[in-house]
């Protein structure tokens, strides 16, 4: 079976998507956690890091530095660029994913499913390395335990993409 990609998924998609990959090792350890918005989340640890370090700068400049104030400084500034830089990093995802214009196919046969662009072969997992099918806010995701990687689709491909599984592969574990 082969489920040809209609036009380009929303930004709420693509979020999403970013969020299940950098998320990953955790979903594969624990299939039904739920899933976190790390840009919401890396924003509001970078804002109140960002307090932080004003009021720790504040009583620095009017009681004094002393060793524990240097070293929180220090500690909060080191969050503020982390933070930074996986913020960027998850933007440059999220852009990069958007940017890809290339026309994408679902292909689903006895060996395995693959994703394909402009009719190349990118990714292919074989059934027995997927290890979970998982349906979430935007997508339906397919986990694949060694190689590691997800394979995602939106979600108005959920109903073709089911029927395939339950009718062909049902040994498959489907969360929802």
């Amino acid at each position: 079976m082969k489920i040809e990609m209609q036009g380009q998924g929303s930004e709420a998609f693509y979020r999403e998507v970013v969020n299940i990959v950098s998320q990953y090792s955790g979903l594969m350890k624990r299939p039904e956690a739920p899933l976190r918005d790390n840009f919401s989340q890396m924003k509001r640890s970078a804002v109140i890091s960002v307090f932080l370090f004003a009021v720790l700068s504040a009583m620095t400049i009017f009681w004094g530095a002393s060793i524990l104030t240097i070293i929180a400084l220090t500690l909060t500034a080191v969050n503020i660029a982390f933070c930074a830089s996986h913020l960027i990093n998850l933007n440059r995802s999220l852009k990069g994913l958007m940017a890809d214009t290339r026309k994408t196919a679902l292909v689903f046969d006895g060996d395995g499913v693959a994703v394909e662009k402009d009719g190349a072969q990118t990714v292919r997992f074989a059934w027995e390395s997927i290890a979970f099918a998982r349906k979430f806010g935007e997508s339906l995701a397919l986990f694949s335990g060694k190689p590691a990687g997800v394979i995602t689709a939106n979600l108005q491909y959920e109903e073709e993409i089911m029927k395939y599984l339950k009718e062909k592969k049902p040994d498959i574990r489907m969360i929802s």
